[in-house]
């Protein structure tokens, strides 16, 4: 409750669940105010305890394999 959010000045990406989808901007809406870098945001099928189960996990490790090739230029 005491936690003061910081500006963060490098590049972010969120990956959510879409779970949660209708209230995404009242739970993330601080938390983006302070991110001054490129900010992506992308979402999979599924609840936030699930993002490691079989196919999800496939689909999650995809995501962050692309934005790392991104990043090399690859």
């Amino acid at each position: 409750r005491d936690y003061q959010l910081e500006y963060y000045y490098g590049d972010s990406m969120l990956i959510k669940s879409t779970a949660y989808r209708f209230i995404h901007g009242m739970l993330l809406g601080g938390w983006r105010k302070v991110l001054n870098g490129n900010h992506r945001e992308c979402q999979i099928e599924t609840s936030h305890s699930r993002f490691f189960e079989p196919g999800k996990v496939d689909q999650l490790a995809s995501i962050i394999k692309d934005e790392i090739n991104k990043k090399d230029g690859l």
